[in-house]
């Protein structure tokens, strides 16, 4: 493929491999170089999640429903029952260095990050959909009673006292 069939906005990236495969691609152009800083830890039946990033709009693949505060709730367009949330921000390498650590945290309490689309300047990530965010919690400051301290001491004193028992 020559460089004039090549869109403007695709850029040449560089290929992560394991660091069992080391060294220059058969390309003679080195576009490939393979850092040699980049390790990937295996393990039999392990799977690891690879972080998409696309170049282009996410609109292509996803359908706009509406705005939540400073995030689009948006719908997959190969699954009509598929939700998303699409944040859209500004690009940076500092942006994706951070995306690809958090994108291989696994944990119930945060929300996946499916995939990534860059367009000029602009950053679009694409999140799980919760049913409510924290900007939508209303969270109140109150000074609690004194009854509330003395349940919340009493349950902890009966825990305590329980596991001096057991041992």
């Amino acid at each position: 493929m020559n460089q004039s069939s090549i869109p403007q906005r695709l850029k040449r990236v560089k290929a992560i491999l394991p660091s069992t495969f080391r060294g220059k691609s058969g390309d003679s152009d080195g576009a490939t170089d393979i850092p040699s800083q980049v390790t990937v830890k295996s393990y039999p039946g392990t799977c690891h999640r690879i972080l998409r990033v696309y170049l282009g709009h996410p609109w292509d693949n996803y359908d706009y429903i509406r705005h939540i505060d400073h995030v689009m709730l948006a719908r997959d367009t190969t699954s009509c029952f598929k939700l998303v949330n699409i944040r859209q921000c500004s690009a940076s390498n500092e942006l994706e260095r951070q995306l690809q650590i958090i994108s291989t945290i696994q944990h119930p309490n945060l929300a996946a990050i499916y995939d990534v689309y860059c367009d000029d300047e602009e950053a679009f990530l694409i999140t799980e959909n919760l049913d409510i965010s924290i900007s939508q919690l209303d969270f109140q400051t109150f000074e609690p009673k004194e009854w509330e301290i003395a349940t919340v001491l009493a349950e902890v004193l009966t825990r305590l006292y329980y596991q001096r028992l057991s041992g």
